[in-house]
């Protein structure tokens, strides 16, 4: 969602002078493989996903970054991230002091509620859940392009989300606006709107943190007079 973005667009105004493109691929598995051909177009060295989980391991809390080595589709289908970009996020989080996992990620079909979550960690190992990553790594992959994931936790494991976040913008401004639609909601969406706020700020520091680590974010050289 743009939501996730938002942080890295305001730090990067520019991106193509920097050797960057940003996409909003959207929420499941259509948008994600719709929003990967343009992406596939550009040719582009590498690609991130950013973007935000439901966390899986007790261990996770809200704001802590998941940076997964694989990304699963139910029991036997799995994608390796790229190693030198996830190690590259990794260690950025670190730096920054986050609570960081590498465990794999599971990319599943609708939100999850605390009980699927536990059942999930227990069956597969697994340390978050999103809707994207596994499409978003086949498509990469079939592009030839090295691809990774970070993901900051906007649930915990035994926090439930309402059906209708997918459609829903947590920023503050949209909040006051769904709160006057529907009012019932007020209270579930002041809290994700906070926990939001610290998802997004660890993600985008940790994905700023990387692009410069892995020299991706150069300026146009200026011409140097003979």
């Amino acid at each position: 969602m743009a939501t996730e973005l938002s942080g890295i667009r305001r730090a990067i105004r520019d991106p193509e002078s920097r050797g960057l493109c940003f996409y909003v691929t959207g929420i499941g598995k259509t948008a994600t493989i719709t929003g990967f051909v343009p992406i596939a177009q550009v040719r582009p060295k590498a690609v991130i996903m950013a973007g935000f989980c439901g966390s899986a391991d007790p261990g996770l809390r809200t704001g802590d970054l998941h940076v997964a080595a694989s990304f699963r589709l139910g029991e036997n289908n799995s994608i390796f991230a790229d190693a030198e970009l996830s190690s590259a996020m990794f260690a950025s989080a670190r730096s920054q002091g986050v609570n960081v996992s590498d465990e794999p990620s599971l990319t599943v079909g609708s939100i999850a509620g605390p009980a699927t979550k536990a059942e999930l960690r227990r069956s597969a190992g697994i340390a978050s859940v999103n809707m994207e990553d596994y499409w978003a790594a086949s498509a990469a992959a079939a592009a030839g392009v090295p691809f990774a994931s970070v993901r900051a936790v906007l649930d915990t494991a035994d926090q439930s989300l309402p059906e209708h976040l997918t459609a829903t913008d947590v920023r503050p401004a949209r909040v006051v606006l769904n709160a006057v639609i529907r009012p019932g909601r007020l209270p579930t969406l002041l809290k994700l709107a906070m926990q939001s706020r610290s998802a997004c700020r660890n993600l985008t520091r940790c994905v700023l943190d990387t692009i410069d680590a892995l020299a991706v974010a150069q300026p146009i050289p200026r011409e140097v007079p003979p």
